[in-house]
């Protein structure tokens, strides 16, 4: 499997797992600043744990950002093929199918699918080590 690919899925299972840690974090705030927590601690402590959850979420919304950008990245060079090339990239890459359904679902051979996937992964290679070299 190529790197590329297996930094789009971490970046998207880390995307969703941040996600879920702001979501988390937001519902624990409130639960500080206005509900039950604040009542049941001293107002120093609510405010001390209100503080530092705020500043968890942004870091945690600066994280998110950043990871979405590197899956941007990913994406504008899948973007950048078009037609049938785009399609099997996105279908292979993107939506986990296999060549065999990636052909049955564009309607061509599989022997051609294959071939178009091969050129297609040597080409993106070819990029990824001319743009790291430099």
């Amino acid at each position: 499997m190529y790197k590329w690919f297996i930094d789009y899925q971490k970046l998207d299972e880390e995307i969703a797992y941040l996600s879920l840690q702001i979501d988390l974090s937001i519902a624990e705030l409130k639960r500080w600043s206005e509900g039950d927590l604040s009542r049941q601690s001293t107002f120093v402590t609510s405010l001390e744990k209100s503080i530092f959850l705020q500043k968890r979420i942004e870091e945690l919304k600066i994280e998110l950002e950043h990871k979405q950008k590197e899956k941007e990245e990913i994406m504008k060079l899948i973007d950048r093929f078009k037609g049938v090339e785009h399609q099997i990239l996105r279908l292979k890459h993107i939506d986990g199918k296999t060549l065999e359904e990636v052909a049955d679902e564009l309607n061509y051979s599989y022997s051609y699918i294959k071939h178009k996937h091969a050129e297609v992964m040597r080409r993106i290679d070819f990029h990824l080590k001319s743009t790291t070299l430099k």
